[in-house]
């Protein structure tokens, strides 16, 4: 899985969709998916991540 982290906003906010797109479609060419998240998505002490994954639309 190819994850897109920013500390603030979502990648999916600040990311032309351009961009967002071609990360879509190399990471399906990898035969993996994409997901992003920030630093409130993200639980240390249980070690879980609660990401956006992207289906390619």
């Amino acid at each position: 899985m190819i994850v897109l982290f920013n500390n603030v906003k979502s990648p999916r906010m600040i990311l032309p969709k351009e961009r967002l797109h071609h990360y879509i479609e190399y990471a399906q060419h990898l035969g993996q998916q994409v997901a992003s998240c920030t630093i409130e998505d993200v639980d240390f002490d249980a070690q879980v991540i609660q990401a956006e994954v992207y289906d390619g639309k």
